[in-house]
């Protein structure tokens, strides 16, 4: 059997359980990369999702158990191949990706950028290139140095929307292109027929942390009685929420916690508007996955998310008084709702990973064999 002419080092985990997101992503596009010329090798240390294992191009290797794999990770960096595709940002990440550029000094290295970490110095910078204020997601300084090593080393870095790359080429170079996510479309999708609940439901779904600012959905639920007010998600705030939840007055906002990608699909498809309320993101997947079961998304213009056109499939709204204005607007105009929600269904046809992760693929490869 021939080898391929291209073989690619993806150091990401398939773990069928592993729900981080970026790991999720990596699984979606190697159970779909299907170039003949073309090898791909990740890693596991549980179970690995049987479509990855389905695919005769994608080569697994399994890491050793507990803590172990940490350094077995580092070891797969290493791995001969012509390229290398989407480092993670831990230490072992960091510490891969400088010791293979020291053994493979050729290989290109292929990064992404999904969001925007930093501290307020950063913040200030970001938002005088922006134009406007540009909240950055919170992280350790040890962590702000990892992405910054790791992204200054890559070759190459495809940027999840054009403001992420616009972002991204102040702070690493002219070295960017633009790539969407996609979503599960056999998960989420839009309903036939109205499904709608008689009284209408705003859904929010994300970690239940300070940085989402659950708080607002409590004052959502203040203003407007006439809705009941859903956010499903785990994170370190969830018993706060739950707590400040039971004692406000207007007992029409709930926290139940995590919910399977299933779940969380039928729930959009009998929601009435999905409201996003933080202002720090990349661009948010779960956004794209409830335009795509037919629900109007209002969400706030600070990281400029491609997915929703103003007044097209929802809102794109800049304060947190417009942020109410357009969930009360969509609760009390049903139709609108539904006109909304139903042109970012078609939208989302676009978005399905059977339509993006082809164009991933194309892109790798094109990079990878440049050199």
């Amino acid at each position: 059997m021939n080898r391929p002419r291209t073989c690619i080092v993806v150091p990401r985990l398939v773990d069928a359980e592993n729900n981080n997101a970026q790991c999720l992503n990596a699984r979606a596009m190697l159970s779909r990369f299907g170039t003949e010329s073309a090898a791909w090798y990740a890693v596991y240390h549980g179970k690995p999702d049987p479509k990855v294992v389905a695919n005769p191009r994608v080569h697994l290797s399994r890491l050793w158990r507990r803590r172990l794999w940490q350094p077995g990770m580092v070891l797969h960096y290493l791995r001969r191949a012509d390229a290398l595709f989407y480092p993670g940002i831990e230490w072992m990440d960091a510490a891969g990706t400088a010791l293979a550029a020291r053994v493979w000094r050729k290989r290109p290295v292929i990064a992404t950028l999904e969001g925007i970490a930093g501290t307020g110095d950063r913040e200030k910078a970001l938002s005088r290139w922006a134009g406007h204020d540009v909240p950055c997601q919170p992280v350790p300084p040890r962590v702000q140095d990892r992405i910054d090593s790791i992204l200054k080393q890559a070759d190459h870095i495809i940027a999840i929307s054009q403001f992420l790359a616009r972002m991204g080429r102040h702070l690493y170079g002219d070295k960017f292109s633009v790539q969407s996510l996609g979503i599960d479309a056999e998960t989420f999708f839009a309903g036939g027929g109205d499904g709608r609940r008689a009284r209408p439901l705003v859904l929010t779904v994300g970690t239940v942390t300070a940085r989402k600012r659950p708080e607002v959905m409590l004052g959502l639920a203040s203003a407007i009685p006439e809705a009941d007010f859903l956010w499903l998600g785990a994170g370190p705030s969830l018993e706060e929420m739950r707590i400040r939840a039971r004692e406000s007055p207007a007992r029409n906002v709930h926290f139940p916690g995590p919910a399977s990608p299933s779940a969380v699909a039928t729930w959009m498809r009998t929601a009435t508007v999905f409201a996003l309320p933080s202002l720090s993101e990349g661009v948010p997947k779960v956004a794209q996955e409830a335009a795509a079961c037919g629900l109007p998304v209002v969400l706030f213009g600070q990281y400029e998310a491609p997915t929703v056109v103003d007044d097209e499939n929802g809102f794109v709204v800049w304060t947190d008084e417009a942020f109410q204005s357009r969930v009360r607007e969509l609760v009390e105009d049903g139709d609108k709702a539904r006109r909304l929600g139903a042109r970012g269904a078609e939208m989302a046809l676009e978005w399905a990973w059977d339509v993006v992760a082809p164009r991933w693929e194309r892109l790798v490869l094109e990079r990878a064999r440049r050199t």
